[in-house]
């Protein structure tokens, strides 16, 4: 009699690194995720650091309602909350 073979299974498990080449570990066969997790260019970092510390809401949705399609909008002033102030 033949006794049934028991096939280990591998695991498969998520991977993630800071350089590219983790990208490549998708292709092992024991994992089904690989993640490049990259630290931002210092600017940008900087930059996203002061648009939190503003405590301002960072999104804003804006409905326009034509009387038809052949009407061009007049978006004056649409983006005049997000310009930049002159303070002195």
């Amino acid at each position: 009699m033949l006794a049934p073979s028991l096939k280990q299974r591998s695991v498969v498990h998520p991977v993630q690194g800071e350089s590219p080449q983790t990208l490549a570990r998708i292709l092992d066969d024991d994992v089904n995720l690989a993640i490049w997790q990259r630290q931002l260019p210092v600017h940008i970092a900087d930059f996203g650091q002061l648009l939190l510390s503003l405590n301002v809401p960072l999104a804003e949705s804006l409905v326009l309602e034509l009387p038809s399609d052949d009407v061009e909008p007049d978006l004056r002033g649409a983006g005049s909350r997000f310009q930049r102030s002159t303070r002195v």
